[in-house]
């Protein structure tokens, strides 16, 4: 039982790295030049990835309730739909937003230089302050949860079921659950790490990278919906 249950946190890392995982992630990811607050994403993706499959598999041990195969698929178009989505919100913010270096100075006297754009400069920064944004991210955690409720979710929650004791098959589903958190996690540390190093020397680099981004995710999007759009009908 414990190679069972080490077995769902090493799925759970390698769940996070699946296509339309880390084309959503990367779509989110793009907005913003800081590693941290990519990471922050990339964690509560997971967490609402854990929070649905949780849920879900819960109902399914307690009520003998079942996701259907139909239902899966319907999911599993959505996701498709929402990367489209996320990869034009990408394609268009940088077609919309104009750009500039900026130097920013704290009221401590310290002062940064970067690369910001309208929308971000209104957003990110008051007029004397620097403001970062806090608090969980609802829309990844949103995102993280329509994932959680598609075909590859769907099959960890049989494999969960499939055990013995119904405590088994809830700690193997948290321990996925942190397995996933942290396989999206690394993920997204990676995915900002370009970002945050062209941001600050090579801002057509860094423009590419983004678009590349959004591309990747409208082209995985618009293949996941096909496929399980023709398999509806």
């Amino acid at each position: 039982m414990t190679g069972i249950l080490l077995l769902g946190f090493l799925i759970g890392m390698q769940h996070a790295f699946e296509a339309d995982h880390v084309a959503a992630v990367s779509s989110m990811v793009t907005s913003g030049t800081s590693v941290r607050r990519a990471v922050h994403h990339g964690l509560a993706w997971g967490l609402g990835h854990s929070l649905i499959l949780g849920a879900v598999t819960g109902l399914m041990i307690g009520f003998g309730l079942s996701v259907s195969e139909e239902w899966s698929t319907i999911f599993e178009f959505g996701v498709g739909i929402l990367l489209v989505i996320l990869g034009a919100r990408v394609l268009l913010r940088l077609w919309r937003e104009g750009g500039a270096w900026r130097v920013h100075r704290h009221s401590d006297g310290k002062a940064h230089v970067h690369f910001v754009t309208a929308e971000s400069e209104q957003t990110a920064h008051g007029p004397a302050e620097h403001a970062h944004r806090r608090g969980l991210p609802l829309g990844t955690i949103s995102i993280g949860m329509v994932h959680g409720l598609a075909g590859s979710g769907s099959i960890l929650m049989m494999t969960a079921v499939g055990l013995d004791a119904p405590s088994d098959a809830i700690l193997y589903v948290i321990l996925f659950g942190i397995g996933s958190m942290s396989g999206m996690g690394i993920l997204s540390a990676i995915i900002a790490l370009p970002l945050h190093w062209t941001s600050k020397s090579l801002k057509t680099g860094n423009l590419a990278i983004q678009g590349f981004i959004g591309l990747i995710a409208i082209v995985i999007g618009i293949t996941i919906a096909a496929e399980n759009a023709s398999a509806l009908m």
